[in-house]
């Protein structure tokens, strides 16, 4: 299903993205109902479902994101649209449901400002302290995020000829947003801007160095096998 309502965006991520939303989200609400049977006063039902507090699925009770529900609109309205060139409904349940509206920029900035999302001095310390109980790499990649910014993609996706030791540089130019069935997939940053060279703090190269060595070691082994 999926695979059909993603015609033309072949990349992996955006059926994966596709998937979770109809098996978490669509199917749920109208796997019991025949296609020709829902009618739009069902879809908008549903969208009224989603804007209530308690619809998310982290068991947050904060309200679903407005850009999540969008792109839940875009894949409903996708599969409709199909369903439609196939013949397989006479009508587009979708017509004349309007797309919910998602917060402006200045709502979604004084909602960040009323709900910080960042540790402060003490809450930082106590990550710093529990991350000195875990391995070298799960240290370098949350200490990447916390001190040189990078997404969670951009550290997955560094190769050691990304790192320059002599400059304490991390070069950004690749991103792995997803893996699909245990197989990372790699993609361009976000935006041209996201090409970037970051400085380090001397510390966190004095670990990427020695994380360096035990990987050598590491691949050793491997070879030797």
């Amino acid at each position: 299903m999926a695979r059909k309502v993603c015609q033309g965006q072949s990349f992996p991520i955006y059926i994966s993205v596709y998937e979770n939303h109809i098996e978490s989200r669509i199917i749920p609400h109208f796997g019991h109902s025949r296609i020709d049977q829902i009618k739009p006063l069902h879809v908008l039902s549903f969208f009224k479902e989603l804007e209530k507090t308690g619809a998310r699925k982290d068991g947050s009770d904060k309200p679903l994101d407005g850009g999540t529900i969008n792109y839940i609109y875009r894949v409903l309205k996708n599969i409709f649209s199909r369903a439609t060139e196939l013949k397989v409904i006479t009508e587009n349940p979708m017509d004349g449901v309007a797309k919910p509206k998602e917060k402006n920029a200045k709502e979604k900035l004084l909602e960040k400002k009323s709900n910080p999302q960042f540790y402060d001095e003490v809450e930082a310390q106590e990550v710093v302290n529990a991350l000195y109980k875990e391995s070298r790499k799960w240290r370098l990649l949350i200490f990447g995020s916390m001190f040189g910014g990078f997404r969670r993609g951009e550290l997955l996706a560094l190769e050691w000829h990304n790192v320059n030791f002599e400059e304490q540089t991390l070069i950004v130019e690749n991103n792995i947003p997803i893996t699909v069935k245990g197989a990372a997939i790699e993609k361009s940053p976000k935006s041209i801007a996201s090409y970037r060279s970051v400085d380090m703090p001397s510390w966190y190269m004095v670990e990427m160095e020695k994380y360096y060595g035990e990987w050598l070691r590491e691949k050793d082994k491997l070879g030797n096998k």
